[in-house]
């Protein structure tokens, strides 16, 4: 559900502001005069966030090149992904330690107590 609550001034400009309930938090959405969003802030996951867009152009000519990867001066190659020496099937995982969005660390051998098994999902807030 989105709905406008008003108009907000941020620097030289002024945006018109949609608060939107996300399935995990709440957002608002800053519309610019070009009626393009230019930031957006709120919660998910009770984490806060703050997305800004910017040099953003309209029916700008875009041809494939645009989208050929170009690696910067200087630059190597690493070795190929999945050569690494991947755990054998049915071995014991090391016992690693993650940090939790409160902040607390937690081990691999407390998140398996008791359990035969635990899927570990990493994710990047924000």
């Amino acid at each position: 559900m989105a709905e406008l609550i008003g108009s907000e001034r941020m620097g030289e400009t002024e945006y018109q502001v949609v608060e939107a309930t996300l399935s995990q938090g709440r957002a608002r959405l800053y519309v610019g005069p070009d009626l393009l969003v230019h930031q957006i802030s709120g919660t998910r996951q009770k984490v806060p966030f703050t997305s800004t867009v910017s040099n953003v152009r309209l029916d700008a000519a875009v041809t494939p090149d645009d989208f050929t990867f170009r690696p910067p001066p200087g630059a190597t190659m690493a070795a190929k992904a999945g050569t690494e020496k991947l755990l054998a099937v049915g071995s014991l995982a090391p016992d690693i330690a993650v940090r939790c969005l409160d902040g607390r660390s937690v081990t691999l051998k407390q998140l398996l107590h008791d359990r035969k098994a635990l899927m570990l999902h990493f994710w990047a807030p924000g």
